[in-house]
Parts: structure tokens; C-alpha cells; sequence
């Protein structure tokens, strides 16, 4: 007991102490403003047509300061305010106080992260892995990106994470809770409850099929509502998916750094996934976290060109794949779990610089 404690603790530690010190260092090099995570832009922080456009971190802040007024500085309303839970975290816990806003974005992303590790490091752990391989996902370059951005995925694969592994211990009720806040998060994380539907399906138990399903309801609600308002079902305003795998980034292949690593680091590997878990699936189709892995992979086989363009777009995205493939660990053998630790942990070694680097000011998105 003290040696599995004393593991996941360290692994969550040196997490912790990593993004701590991210934290830090990015806010002395940009004048201790917490808003450089936010990237904002004139266009929609002023409405100025000829401002710079900033980054989605922005209508984070926006919809947690303004609420339902802050549409006029949405690029895309319904899209964006599909994303409620963290603006509505974020404006309960600074108790309205657009100053602490900023902070309380930070804090509550470093605690999704901090968290996550833990209940990664937990799972794994009893399953006679290391508790060190939940750093693949915690220390995986498009978390990190997310996290630098103030941007919904870290808070929305913490709770799918913790959604997760509390289903796979049996307890489905506060399981399907945490997914459907995670839903609520970032629409993707659904993807999470549909792996779980259809894993029960694949077990002919259309009982817990359903109450995985469940985990749905609230965003569809939350949908509901949103085309009440603006008419347009938000889903179907964002960047059409593709039909045909890697249709989004082979066709536009390129050696520019981010377009190449968003190939190397969320394309290849979705492909690869996607066949691993086919392959595991044929051979036992009652593995249950084969279906999530599926489900998220082949998802991100299919993302349009735009996320694409740069490791941000899709990295911040593959954190679920990265998430997914992590419940794949206790299947693999130590060398292959080695192998992935190092594929997708070493590149955070490259982009840091850049990452810490980049200012609102001097981009020219």
C-alpha cells in the first residue's frame, strides 16, 4: 500500500511541479499577466474589424465575465457556448470578479491536470501498471498547449478521466455524472460515453448500453436550448468532419514545424490506434476500453483540415486520444509502453521555447 502511494503521489508531484513552474516562468516573461493564457484580440476583445483575432482561450474569459452579453465578442456563438462548464466554474469560484477571472482560469486548468494524473495514476496502478505511464497524458504536448491557452480540454478530460475509471470500478451513476459534465466541457468528451455505450452493447447489456447513453442528455439539453436561441443547431456550425481518414491533413501535407508535428503526433498515431483497437476487438470484443480507444481514434482520423494547420488545433484535441489509448496500457508490453511514453512526452521538449515564447502581441492570429 505505502509503495503504491508513494508512486502515484510522485508522479503526481513531478506533474505539478512541472506546470507550476510552466506557470511561473510564462507569467515573468509576459509581465505577470494572466491574460497572456488567455490570448486575446482586438477584434473581439474591442469589436475592431481590423484587430488581430487572438485565440479560443478568449471566449472562455468573455463568457464567463459577460455570460449570454458576451455574444457580440463570440466568433461563433453557438459553437462557442456550447462550452459552458468551465466559463460557469470559472464565474462561480471568482464570485463574478472579472479581475480574478483570469487566475481562477489557471488555477482550476492546473488542478484539472493536477488531478487527472492522479485518478490516471490510481487506474493504472491497480492494474499492475507503473504509475509513471500517466505522464504520457499529463506531460503530452497538446495538454500542455490546451493548458497554456486557458482552453476547455484539460478541465473536460479531467472529468472524463475521472468518469472513466469510476465507471470501469463498476460505479455507473456518479461515472455517468462526471462524463456528462465533461460533455458539458467540451462537446468531444462524449466520445468518451459513446466508447462506454457501445463497449455494453458489444456485451448484449442494453441496461447499462442506456445508462452510458445518459451521459448525452445534458448536452443535447444544453443543445436544445442553443438552437431555441440562434436557430442553427451549434454541432453543425463548426468545421465539417471528413469521410475518409487523414483526409483532413495528408492531402495538405507540409515541412512546415506545426502542420508536421499535428501529422506525426495526432494523425499517424489515430490511425495506428484506430487499427490496434479493431485488431483487439476482433480477437475479444469485450474489452471495453478497446471501444474508447475506437471511438476516440477513428474520430480523429476524421478532423477537418483547419485543426490540422498546427499542433494547436490538434493537439489540444488529441489529449483525448491520448487519454483513450492510456486505458489500452495494461494490454501493451513494457517496451511498447516505453515507446509511447517517449513518442508523445519528448516533443514537449521542442515546443516549450516556442510555447513560452509566443505573445499575443506578436502573433499574427
Amino acid at each position: 500500500m505505502r509503495q503504491k502511494l508513494n508512486s502515484v503521489l510522485a508522479a503526481v508531484l513531478t506533474v505539478t511541479c512541472f506546470y507550476v513552474l510552466f506557470t511561473i516562468i510564462a507569467l515573468g516573461l509576459h509581465d505577470w499577466n494572466p491574460l497572456w493564457f488567455m490570448w486575446l484580440g482586438e477584434r473581439y476583445a474591442n469589436l475592431d474589424p481590423a484587430g488581430r483575432t487572438g485565440y479560443d482561450g478568449q471566449f472562455v474569459y468573455y463568457i464567463a465575465r459577460d455570460g449570454m452579453a458576451a455574444i457580440p465578442h463570440l466568433d461563433n456563438a453557438p459553437w462557442r457556448l456550447q462550452r459552458i462548464l468551465l466559463p460557469l466554474v470559472t464565474r462561480v469560484l471568482s464570485l463574478g470578479q472579472p479581475d480574478a477571472m483570469p487566475w481562477m482560469l489557471i488555477l482550476i486548468n492546473l488542478a484539472a491536470i493536477c488531478t487527472s494524473t492522479f485518478a490516471l495514476a490510481q487506474w493504472l496502478h491497480s492494474q499492475k501498471v507503473s504509475a509513471w505511464y500517466s505522464l504520457t497524458y499529463s506531460l503530452f504536448v497538446g495538454l500542455l498547449l490546451a493548458y497554456s491557452r486557458n482552453l476547455t480540454e484539460p478541465l473536460a478530460f479531467c472529468l472524463a478521466a475521472w468518469g472513466v475509471t469510476t465507471w470501469l470500478k463498476k460505479k455507473h451513476v456518479p461515472a455517468i455524472f462526471l462524463l456528462a459534465l465533461a460533455a458539458l466541457t467540451r462537446e468531444t468528451a462524449v466520445l468518451f460515453a459513446v466508447g462506454l455505450a457501445l463497449a455494453q452493447l458489444a456485451h448484449k447489456n442494453l441496461r447499462l448500453a442506456f445508462i452510458a447513453s445518459t451521459a448525452a442528455l445534458p448536452l443535447l439539453v444544453w443543445e436544445g436550448y442553443l438552437f431555441a436561441r440562434f436557430s442553427v443547431v451549434p454541432f453543425r456550425v463548426g468545421p465539417t468532419m471528413e469521410l475518409i481518414p487523414l483526409a483532413g491533413s495528408l492531402p495538405y501535407l507540409s515541412l512546415d514545424p506545426a502542420r508536421l508535428s499535428a501529422f506525426a503526433l495526432v494523425g499517424v498515431p489515430s490511425a495506428l490506434w484506430a487499427i490496434f483497437s479493431a485488431m483487439h476487438l476482433l480477437k475479444n470484443p469485450h474489452l471495453d476500453p478497446a471501444w474508447l480507444l475506437l471511438t476516440v481514434s477513428v474520430f480523429m482520423t476524421l478532423m477537418p483540415p483547419v485543426l490540422y494547420e498546427h499542433i494547436m488545433g490538434a493537439g489540444r484535441i488529441a489529449a483525448g486520444l491520448v487519454l483513450a489509448a492510456l486505458f489500452m496500457f495494461p494490454t501493451l508490453s513494457e517496451p511498447a509502453r516505453k515507446a509511447v511514453l517517449i513518442y508523445w512526452v519528448a516533443p514537449i521538449l521542442l515546443w516549450l521555447i516556442p510555447i513560452l515564447r509566443w505573445a499575443p502581441w506578436l502573433s499574427k492570429i
